[in-house]
Formats: structure tokens, sequence, C-alpha cells
């Protein structure tokens, strides 16, 4: 807990903590700032997709008493789907709809998602109309309701496409998921929508196949620290339940940063791991020479950076750019250029072989609104301070981040008046960015 009001100054535990609640809380999220916007646009939209469906009504002769939907079979699996979950369905609850009906649902891209808003409910409204009218859906219903279909899109329908039927394991998780949303009453992806999602994979198929879809096959890290891990209620038991799930060494490596963030302290290593981890530590430490021009290295990308100076690669410098790149061209790397002698592939990653031409590529600092922006060559990466670090790699994620900077100074003030917003700045601003979620 934080001190008493005007007592004394915040420690760093204070502010660290301060940091957590802000970032947990999204209020510092750019989106908020533009929500009023997306809000009028949204509204626009589904007036213009109502008034569509109603047209669609007003010339179309509806099969009053058809099958409200497109494959009756195949909403009565995934209603069942739901059930073993604890999630009892009713019609409007879950449908199964044609492969491909906008808004990227597919089985390629987003398979499933849960109407949570009611422009989203007017727009499947529309599709299901337009795009999968009368005689539009070759394998399907061949004569819907559509006055009885059209009413199933409601708010909190879990929309799945038709292609991932045949998909057992994809099916469970992308429904599951969605359960996660309706048991849970949670629209945004906070840590307990995952937490349902992965615990009934864990039940249902067992923890190494809870792990297999958490990080490879339905989720990966990077998704849950984008979302899971950074959105409340839910965050630490989310963490703690891809620590019983993951191999530790996974866990270590993908999610220390969140768990000492979440949990307050270091993340503990068994004696193996710790050995193994300082060892390849020496190794790579070892293995770490500077570049010239005539420098040759081969390996995948990870492998290239462990090469390197490791100031050399922070950020966005430890990227290949232009990616697919070819045999013979000029790249980006390392904050140097080289050329592209060699291309195989290892475990499924490109191989290259670099030789470096230029060392010293053109560096230019700039300020862009609330953050600093630098370049060099056609990397850009991001600070919340002229010299640096540059931490970030999307100018989206700094600008969020000078935002909790200024929601967490606001809070030590309230409790601490007696400091000032310059002495504040740079602890706060330090803090920050020592804890951002790569």
């Amino acid at each position: 807990m934080l001190g008493p009001t005007g007592t004394t100054n915040p420690t760093p535990e204070e502010i660290m903590e301060l940091v957590r609640q802000v970032r947990a809380s999204g209020d510092s999220s750019r989106a908020r700032a533009i929500g009023a916007e997306a809000n009028k646009a949204g509204a626009d939209r589904a007036e213009s997709d109502k008034k569509e469906v109603a047209d669609f009504f007003d010339t179309y002769q509806n099969n009053t008493g058809g099958y409200a939907g497109f494959f009756p079979d195949h909403d009565s699996t995934v209603m069942g789907i739901m059930s073993e979950v604890g999630c009892q369905p009713g019609p409007t609850d879950i449908i199964v709809v044609p492969a491909d009906v906008g808004m990227g649902l597919s089985s390629g891209a987003n398979p499933a998602v849960a109407l949570m808003t009611e422009d989203k409910v007017a727009l499947f409204r529309k599709i299901a109309v337009t795009n999968y009218g009368p005689g539009k859906v070759e394998d399907g219903e061949p004569n819907p309701d559509y006055q009885a279909l059209v009413a199933r899109f409601t708010i909190g329908t879990i929309v799945i496409a038709k292609s991932l039927m045949s998909q057992e394991f994809k099916l469970k998780g992308t429904i599951w998921h969605e359960c996660g949303h309706k048991l849970r009453g949670i629209k945004e992806e906070a840590g307990l929508v995952f937490v349902s999602e992965i615990s009934a994979m864990r039940d249902a198929f067992g923890k190494e196949a809870a792990y297999e879809w958490a990080l490879k096959l339905g989720r990966t890290a990077d998704y849950h620290r984008t979302y899971g891990l950074a959105k409340d209620p839910g965050r630490k038991e989310l963490l703690l339940l891809l620590q019983e799930i993951c191999p530790e060494h996974v866990f270590y490596d993908e999610f220390r940063k969140q768990y000492e963030d979440i949990m307050g302290e270091p993340l503990k290593l068994s004696d193996d791991l710790g050995q193994r981890l300082r060892k390849e530590k020496e190794e790579r430490d070892a293995a770490r020479r500077p570049v010239e021009v005539g420098t040759v290295l081969t390996g995948t990308l990870p492998e290239l950076c462990a090469q390197v100076p490791e100031q050399d690669v922070a950020g966005a410098l430890g990227v290949i750019r232009p990616a697919g790149a070819k045999l013979g061209d000029t790249v980006t790397f390392a904050g140097k250029k080289w050329v592209v002698r060699g291309l195989g592939s290892r475990a499924g990653k490109t191989l290259y072989t670099l030789e470096c031409t230029v060392t010293e590529l053109p560096t230019t600092v700039v300020k862009k609104e609330e953050v600093w922006e630098k370049t060099v060559g056609p990397a850009k990466s991001y600070g919340l301070a002229e010299a640096g670090p540059w931490s970030y790699t999307r100018y989206i994620d700094a600008m969020n981040d000078s935002r909790v900077v200024e929601a967490v100074i606001a809070k030590v003030l309230e409790m601490y008046p007696q400091m000032s917003r310059e002495t504040l700045y740079p602890l706060v601003r330090d803090e920050v960015t020592r804890t951002v979620k790569q």
C-alpha cells in the first residue's frame, strides 16, 4: 500500500505498483482518445447496415417456419461444445456461418467472433442477407427463415466459420475462448477470459496440449503479452496458469518481465535452469564481436543477434530489413549495411550469411508528439527521452507509455503534494521504461 498523503517521498516500489495499476486499467491507451470518433463512425455504419437489412425484407418473401440458420447439424455440434464448459447455449448464443463472411472471419485469420457491440450485430445481420442471401450458400440450408436467422445475431452471439468444423482441437479452443467472454461477462480481451479458455483446454486435453494451444497453435506468447497479461481482471491468474503449463525455460524466456511486473518479485529459477542460463550467457558474451567492414556472419536471426554487441540489436535494430531479401540484396541489420551472401533454412527458420559493407548508417533523433523517434537507416525505434533508451519498436506503444507516465505522476502528486512534477518525471519515466513488456 502507498504511504499516507504528504508524509514522505514515494519509494521505487510504490511507483512500480502505480505503474502496474495504470497499465492494468487500460486508461492510458491512446485508443481511448479517439474512442468517441470511432463510436460515432460505428453508429453511422450500423444505421446503414440496418437500412440494408430492412430493404431486403421489403422485397423478399420470407420462408417463415424454415430453419433459422445455414447449417443445422453444425449448430447442434457447437452448442454441445459450449455446454461442455457450463456455458448453456440458446438459439442466439452461437451460429455457424459460411467460411468467409467478411471482417476477416475465416479459418486462416479470425475463425470466430463474439458480437459484443451493436454495430457488429448490425454488420453480421446485413452479411447474412447479402453475402449469404437466398441461393448463395450451396452446401447449406436451401431456404432458411431469414427473419428468424437475422434475429439470432444479437449482443453476445458467437459466430463460428464453417471452415473450422473439421478441426476439433482448434474448434473447441476457439469456442471456449468466446465462452470465457460470456461466462465472465467481460467484453475486453482480459486475463480471466484466457484463463477460462486455457483451463478448459487443459482439463479436456491435458497440460501439454494446453501448452501447445496457448503458445503455438491457438495463441502466441506475444499475443498473451499484448492482451491477457496486459489487462485485468485476471492478469495474475493467467500468468500463474501459463507458468503451470509451460516448460520452465519457455516461461522464463517469454514471460519473465511480465512475472516481475505483475508479481513484484524476481522469478525464481530451478538450479538446473539457472546454471544453464549462466552458461549460455557466458557463451553468448564470448561469441559477441564488434563488426567491421568485411565481417561475415552466418545464422538464423536470433543467432545473428547473439554474434554482435547487444546494444547494436536493441529494439528495431535487431531486425533484418527489408523482409524477404534475396541473394545479393543489400539489407540493414544491427545499425549497419550488409550484403546477403547466402540463404538457406534451419528448423523452418531462414538461415542467412551476411557480409558487412557499411558500419555507420545515418542516424536521426526527432520528437514526435510526446515521444522520441530514432531512425538508423530504415529501422525506427522509440523512447520516452531524447537520449533513449530505445525500448519500443512501435510508436503507439511509446505513446501509450508516455500516458502511463503522466497518469502515474498525477496519482503520486495527489498523495505526495510536496513533490514537483520536474522531480517526479525522470523517476517515473525510467521506471516505466524499465518495465516495458517486450
